[in-house]
């Protein structure tokens, strides 16, 4: 298995009316993937604080990263499936699909 990580990202066309009710859709996702073991770490990321060193390197800046979910999947075609399964985009937000690679 491949290992890929899925960032969220949010900006002002994001809307959330009940955070509960959202955090409990995101907790069933990465449920279904701990489920079928796929599922490595998945965390929300702090909004009060950031820091940065040099220059920002995203070109979109008025988009924020949110939070990630390192998954397990065979191939980038079965990751890129799963990631689309993903309720963030339907609220707004946006998401990237990355490869993890291993470093020996």
């Amino acid at each position: 298995m491949n290992t890929y990580a899925l960032f969220l990202y949010e900006n002002d066309e994001f809307v959330a009316n009940d955070p509960e009710s959202l955090v409990a859709e995101y907790s069933n996702w990465a449920g279904q993937l701990a489920g079928e073991d796929k599922l490595a770490y998945a965390e929300k990321l702090n909004d009060d604080q950031d820091f940065w060193l040099g220059k920002p390197t995203v070109q979109n800046h008025t988009s924020k990263l949110t939070g990630y979910f390192v998954f397990y999947a065979p191939d980038f075609a079965e990751a890129k499936k799963i990631a689309t399964t993903h309720p963030h985009t339907k609220y707004g937000g946006g998401l990237e699909l990355r490869p993890i690679d291993k470093i020996d």
